[in-house]
C-alpha cells in the first residue's frame, strides 16, 4: 500500500507526536495547567483512581466552556488525546500545539467519518480519548442531549471502559460569551469506569440507538454527584431510579465523533 492509500486510509495517523521530547513537553504542560488550576480555581479533584491504568478508554465529560478540556486533561495520570473543531487547527502556531498534545480536528455540522475513524484509531493503540457526549459547550451551564456520534463511538467499542467525569463551575469561570475566565472554583469528578452493551441493530434504527447510548453515558454522569446540578426537567426521566437523558433531541441530527465544538 502506498503512503498516499495509507494516508487515506488514516494508517499513518498518530495521535501523539514528538517522542520523548513530545512527552516532556506535554507533562511539562500538564503541571502548569494543574498549578493554574489550583491557585486561580482552587480545583479540587475526586475519584481520579477510577482512572485505568492501562489500555484504552473513554473518557466522558460534560462541556460548558472552553477551560474543560486542558483541566480534565490535566487529571489523568496518562497522556489522553482530544477532538477539537478544525477551524482551530488553521490558527498559526496554535494548531501545531494542538496536534503536538494529541489533538486532532473534527469538522462541525456534517457527519465526519474521518474523525470517527481517527477516534477508533487512538483507541485500537490503546490510548484514552476524551469526547464531549454534547457535542458543542453549553450556552447555558445545563446539560443537553448527547449527539448521536458518541453513541455510534461507544457502540463500535463496546469492549472500551468509558470512564464518566463531571466538572462543575467552568461555566461560571468561563462559560460562552465571557471575555475572560473568571476565579471561580472548579470541581471535577471521576466516576466509576462502565461498558455499553450494544445489540445488533436494523439500519433504520441505529441513530435511535446511538442517542440511547449517548443518554446512558450522561446519565452516569449526572449520577457522579446526585446532589449536583440536574437536567431541566423536561429533557430528563427517571427509569429504575436513574435519571437518563430524553432521546428526543431538540437539535438537528449529528453523525459525527460527538465532539463538534470543544
Amino acid at each position: 500500500m502506498t503512503q498516499e492509500e495509507q494516508r487515506e486510509n488514516g494508517m499513518d495517523f498518530q495521535p501523539f507526536a514528538g517522542g520523548r521530547l513530545g512527552g516532556a513537553v506535554h507533562a511539562t504542560a500538564k503541571s502548569l495547567v494543574r498549578l493554574y488550576a489550583k491557585l486561580y480555581h482552587r480545583m479540587e479533584v475526586t475519584g481520579r483512581e477510577n482512572y485505568p491504568t492501562d489500555g484504552p478508554f473513554l473518557l466522558a465529560c460534560n462541556h460548558a466552556s472552553y477551560l474543560d478540556p486542558p483541566l480534565v486533561g490535566s487529571t489523568v495520570p496518562r497522556r489522553i488525546a482530544y477532538l477539537a473543531k478544525e477551524e482551530l487547527f488553521r490558527i498559526p502556531v496554535f494548531g501545531r500545539l494542538l496536534r503536538a498534545f494529541g489533538a486532532f480536528p473534527i469538522q462541525r455540522n456534517i457527519a465526519d467519518r474521518t474523525a470517527l475513524r481517527r477516534c477508533r484509531e487512538v483507541l485500537g493503540k490503546g490510548d484514552p480519548l476524551i469526547v464531549f457526549p454534547e457535542g458543542t459547550r453549553s450556552t447555558d451551564g445545563r446539560m443537553k442531549d448527547a449527539r448521536p456520534g458518541v453513541g455510534m463511538l461507544a457502540a463500535q467499542n463496546s469492549d472500551v471502559q468509558i470512564v464518566p467525569v463531571r466538572i462543575e463551575g467552568s461555566f461560571a469561570a468561563w462559560g460562552p460569551g465571557k471575555l475572560l475566565p473568571r476565579p471561580v472554583k472548579i470541581r471535577i469528578r471521576v466516576g466509576k469506569p462502565f461498558r455499553i452493551s450494544a445489540p445488533e441493530s436494523a439500519e433504520h434504527l441505529k441513530k435511535q440507538l446511538y442517542r440511547e447510548i449517548g443518554a446512558k453515558i450522561l446519565a452516569h454522569i449526572v449520577n457522579i454527584d446526585p446532589s449536583g446540578q440536574r437536567l431541566n426537567e423536561a429533557d430528563s426521566m427517571e427509569t429504575d431510579g436513574q435519571t437518563v437523558i430524553s432521546s428526543e433531541t431538540k437539535e438537528s441530527p449529528d453523525n459525527g465523533a460527538g465532539n463538534r465544538t470543544p
